[in-house]
């Protein structure tokens, strides 16, 4: 079998590039073995353009956010069902610290884009903010999930999917192409999220990987279009249902959730609204990222028939359709990456 771009790694890194490349008429061949606890998999998919206790206003935001919301409409138009959906954020203060900056930055141009005083909070019953908070715009949640299933489906069908653990013992690197089992193929992208740290082409990466937790409850009713956010976020999903969290742990990197992880969401959550919660599920994943927190891309330094997209972190429904093109424009037509996600900046 002969293919452009042999991509291992079927999360959301390797599903867009593969979606990519296939939008430039390119053959590919995705490597992965499902596991359901995979980061992209458990992700929240949620994108908030202010976040973080200092109210900053997410990196290249203009650029970043408009580009990610064309993208996603147009691939689930493709898809057949629908997987992005607008949300307005409610942001509550968690301190007097943070009324403050509020209050500083209100005004900034940057800021105010985004950003606007709270409505009318009788729009959802049995809320308790204690310290009042303002609204966010321009956000939006991709439902990862269904859309990597939808999409795993759609490469299964063309027989473009080889379900099945990569080994590396199988890849033959050469200058000008790579083998591996019965495929040929110009290119290697690994697209491993945290694996990546194990791989021998790429462990001199400086990741830092996060365990993150979230949770699925019953009880808290909200309108769809909304998501409550009270240092950890209350997101709707459909059926009386709300996705909660996450945790960040940089200790225990195992995809075990935790009763610690599960006590801090409820507790937060609770803070908030007054409803009777229940726990339908609880999840974990290990978010792939690099210490100086931006993805990664590019082709290695000594072979360059293997290439890297990975380290999107919690970020990754917002960076990854951006970059992912960027690496797709370089390796196709030579054009330069961004020197921040240039993997050779970890040199």
């Amino acid at each position: 079998m002969q293919v452009d771009y042999l991509i291992v790694g079927q999360g959301l890194a390797g599903s867009i590039l593969a979606r990519q490349f296939g939008a430039r008429g390119r053959t590919v061949c995705v490597v992965d073995r499902e596991d359901p606890s995979a980061a992209s998999r458990v992700a929240a998919g949620l994108v908030n353009p202010v976040t973080g206790k200092k109210l900053v206003v997410t990196w290249r935001a203009e650029t970043l956010l408009p580009y990610a919301g064309d993208f996603y409409r147009e691939w689930e138009r493709e898809l057949g069902e629908e997987v992005f959906s607008p949300k307005t954020v409610w942001r509550f203060f968690q301190s007097e610290k943070e009324v403050e900056r509020w209050e500083k930055k209100r005004h900034e141009p940057d800021f105010a884009r985004f950003t606007a005083p709270l409505p009318d909070l009788s729009k959802v019953p049995h809320l308790w903010p204690q310290r009042g908070g303002f609204q966010i715009h321009g956000g939006f949640h991709v439902d990862t999930r269904r859309l990597l299933c939808l999409f795993r489906a759609h490469l299964r069908l063309r027989r473009l999917l080889v379900e099945e653990t990569f080994s590396l013992a199988d890849l033959e690197v050469e200058a000008t192409g790579v083998r591996w089992r019965h495929i040929d193929a110009r290119k290697i992208i690994f697209c491993e999220g945290h694996a990546a740290s194990r791989n021998p082409y790429f462990n001199w990466i400086p990741f830092r990987h996060a365990k993150g937790e979230l949770l699925t409850l019953r009880g808290a009713s909200l309108p769809e279009d909304l998501v409550l956010n009270c240092g950890k976020w209350l997101l709707p999903v459909g059926g009386g249902l709300c996705r909660a969290g996450a945790t960040y742990g940089w200790d225990d990197l195992s995809d075990q959730p935790t009763e610690a992880g599960r006590e801090q969401i409820l507790t937060a959550i609770r803070s908030l609204v007054g409803s009777e919660l229940t726990v339908e599920r609880h999840e974990a994943g290990v978010r792939p990222i690099v210490k100086d927190t931006r993805p990664v891309a590019g082709v290695h330094p000594a072979h360059p028939a293997v290439a890297i997209f990975n380290g999107l972190g919690s970020k990754g429904v917002l960076w990854g359709p951006y970059f992912g093109q960027q690496l797709v424009q370089h390796l196709e037509n030579g054009h330069a990456l961004d020197p921040v996600v240039d993997v050779r900046r970890n040199l």
